[in-house]
């Protein structure tokens, strides 16, 4: 449930992904997010391919005048005027393997489009400087993100990718991270689905009744109250990403997004699936006296997942944004991944809670404390042994009900 107190708000603000120290950290647990991040690829590759011919197309008269400033002025090869930085954002990096080969695809999808658009404009001369100008990455994250660990795998992932400077930046992407027109590309997976924090919900005791042993605010019908309210402050703080990020885009820049989101014919429902069990551990733990009642009123994780509509909806009201796409993905990961272990129940717990520790541990800790978020996770482990040894068939929405995602591509007007 969320606050009763001002103080008891659950922050996500400061609660990044679990860090490489831990067995549960999200670099070894993120899995799931890299098949999303692949079932996208195609998507995502032939956005890159539009967006470098749409700039070569208005490069050229810029081109032409760059060589002509050279001949003039004795411009030596590597002088801005001439050769341009191409700037990368991703927002909500993380840490681990996914973040650094989405990286290199998206790389190679620019280095190839470049490449093949500059063979149509070889008259001209620069063909080279195309090609091989450099590519700025930028990855994104809240300041007590795992970075260290990012970037002791940089020599792994980046050897070979020459003229390609990678960098962190530390800040909440709802808020602006970048000077004015400097972004040409901006890329968010699985991220823009967090709240800052939770919002109120105590100025409406039925809605706090109905909620008290709540630990999300799920799809179900009883719920549709908070559910509003979670809606309308995600819609805030989406607009602020999207306002920021056009600030920080150059003229025809593209954003591109993958959002985990909620499909209105089937909504996202604890009582279907596993995440119940992380929400029963609590109880247990509450009954037990382990937990104070209150530790679990005013505890709620800060998500929402929206739907196509409200991510058009929301989009649309930006100014100067334009919506070239959006659509549905399925990434039915509960067969495409956890089904693997189907016929060993204890491996299955064990690696569904190390998922599920990987991504909300750290919000869960700041509200209980180290030792009481030990002890949920140990519970949680427990019951879903106890559950999956019970099960005799395999339903893969209750292992896994996340599989709906948004895949959105977002151009800067010019």
């Amino acid at each position: 449930m969320a606050r009763t107190l001002g103080a008891e708000c659950t922050v996500a603000g400061a609660c990044p992904m679990l860090s490489s120290e831990h067995e549960a950290s999200y670099t070894s647990n993120s899995a799931p997010q890299n098949l999303a991040l692949l079932l996208c690829r195609p998507t995502l590759e032939k956005a890159i391919a539009e967006q470098q011919a749409s700039i070569r197309m208005k490069q050229k008269t810029s081109d032409c005048w760059a060589e002509g400033l050279r001949k003039s002025r004795n411009f030596s090869e590597d002088d801005d005027a001439v050769k341009e930085v191409f700037c990368v954002a991703d927002m909500g990096c993380a840490s681990g393997p996914n973040c650094w080969r989405n990286m290199q695809f998206m790389i190679d999808c620019i280095r190839k489009y470049r490449r093949m658009e500059s063979d149509t404009v070889s008259e001209t001369g620069n063909g080279d400087h195309v090609c091989s100008s450099p590519i700025q990455f930028f990855l994104c994250d809240l300041p007590s993100n795992d970075f260290n660990g990012l970037l002791l795998e940089q020599q792994k992932y980046m050897e070979g990718y020459e003229q390609c400077f990678p960098a962190v930046v530390a800040g909440n992407f709802h808020g602006r991270l970048f000077p004015p027109s400097s972004l040409h590309l901006v890329f968010s997976s699985t991220s823009v689905h967090w709240l800052s924090e939770s919002p109120d919900l105590s100025s409406d005791p039925d809605t706090m009744r109905v909620m008290r042993k709540k630990i999300w605010v799920d799809g179900s019908y009883m719920y549709k109250d908070a559910k509003k309210v979670y809606a309308e402050r995600w819609r805030h703080e989406f607009t602020s990403f999207l306002t920021c990020r056009k600030t920080e885009m150059a003229n025809g820049g593209m954003m591109f997004l993958l959002i985990m989101s909620s499909d209105e014919a089937r909504p996202n429902q604890l009582q279907g699936s596993c995440f119940q069990m992380l929400e029963e551990s609590w109880i247990q733990l509450v009954e037990q006296g382990t937990l104070q009642s209150w530790q679990l009123e005013t505890f709620n994780i800060p998500w929402h997942f929206p739907t196509l509509m409200e991510l058009e909806s929301a989009i649309n009201g930006v100014s100067d944004l334009r919506i070239q796409q959006i659509r549905a993905m399925h990434t039915y990961v509960g067969d495409t991944y956890w089904k693997q272990w189907s016929n060993d129940p204890d491996e299955l717990a064990r690696r569904l809670t190390n998922f599920y520790r990987s991504i909300v541990s750290n919000v869960i800790e700041k509200h209980v404390g180290p030792m009481n978020c030990e002890l949920i996770f140990t519970r949680f482990n427990d019951l879903l042994e106890k559950n999956l040894r019970s099960r005799s068939t395999w339903d893969p929405y209750w292992i896994y009900p996340w599989d709906h995602h948004a895949m959105v591509e977002i151009t800067k007007e010019q």
